[in-house]
């Protein structure tokens, strides 16, 4: 039984080392990454019985992407495309961090919804988390996406969508209308404040945005993240819950709203509240703060240490046993 299922395209991440530009780098380190798949292994970790979907190219870097999916027990349930491709990224720090992508004509794509469907269990599940991102790869991309939301409602599952939005990818414009499409069927939705301030407009207080955002899409939850500051969310009721930041050293910053997410999945599919989730969600991304690469391996020990000194160092002295 799965339990949990994660939509979008896993992704190759290349970096030449810090303060090196790719154009003049000699070496690039390989990670796996893309956010459905972070967000997958940040909930299989905290112990949520989780499944990748996708549509995905074919050759050795699928091969590698399918054993690191499941080195994190994460089940991979992917459509592989005879010739197709694998959507790369690059992440440089010369001036800045700044991420280069190529996505173009894969396979995620140009899935069509019957295809992906025919991958997925939603008779078995009770979440599926769609990437926000997916719909920037076109309006083929939007349709699947929009479908696939709205037959996992149909089968009684809470769907998440993070809006994730990618300035490199689409203009605020095509996201917006992206987006209310895809929001309509959404159960929970994941927005940063600056994102909705560039695609919707909504230069307000993260709980207005998320009040506002809620209102216009019928959503159960809406949460609101605020970086450096935390996030804010409210529920069906109408109950916001605020949540600090936790404090810490950032190493690599990239994956952590998706650690971020996958928290959040994971507490409220194991029964627990919005502010519950909260409080797991911005220990996770704390945690992905000083986790190098995409991946966030989590656990509910190392969510406790990074609020908890005392937990921190039994968890230190029993990793250098």
């Amino acid at each position: 039984m799965t339990r949990f299922i994660a939509i979008g395209e896993p992704l190759i991440r290349l970096s030449p080392p810090a303060g090196v530009a790719i154009g003049a780098a000699r070496s690039l380190e390989m990670h796996v990454g893309g956010a459905a798949c972070n967000v997958a292994i940040a909930a299989a970790g905290l112990g949520v019985d989780a499944t990748l979907t996708a549509a995905v190219g074919d050759g050795p870097l699928c091969d590698r992407i399918e054993r690191t999916l499941r080195a994190h027990r994460v089940r991979p349930r992917l459509r592989r495309a005879a010739g197709g491709r694998v959507g790369c990224y690059w992440v440089e720090t010369v001036g800045g961090r700044r991420a280069h992508y190529d996505r173009s004509d894969t396979p995620m794509a140009t899935v069509d919804a019957e295809t992906l469907r025919a991958l997925l269990d939603l008779e078995t599940a009770e979440m599926v988390y769609y990437s926000g991102i997916a719909p920037a790869l076109g309006s083929e991309a939007t349709t699947t996406a929009t479908a696939i939301l709205a037959a996992a409602q149909g089968a009684d599952c809470t769907t998440v969508v993070d809006a994730n939005y990618r300035q490199q990818l689409w203009e605020p414009d095509r996201a917006r209308e992206a987006y209310e499409t895809v929001f309509g069927h959404t159960d929970v939705i994941v927005v940063a404040a600056r994102d909705a301030e560039t695609v919707f407009g909504l230069d307000v207080a993260p709980e207005a945005i998320a009040q506002q955002l809620q209102e216009r899409f019928g959503a159960s939850i809406v949460i609101c993240t605020r970086g450096a500051d935390g996030a804010v969310g409210i529920d069906a009721d109408g109950t916001t819950h605020e949540q600090p930041a936790v404090a810490t050293t950032t190493r690599d910053p990239i994956g952590a709203g998706d650690a971020f997410v996958g928290a959040v999945c994971a507490t409220l599919l194991q029964g627990g509240d919005l502010g519950a989730a909260l409080v797991d969600a911005t220990a996770a991304a704390a945690v992905a703060h000083t986790t190098r690469g995409d991946l966030t391996p989590l656990s509910r020990d190392r969510l406790r240490a990074v609020t908890d000194p005392q937990m921190d160092r039994c968890i230190r002295d029993r990793t250098a046993e």
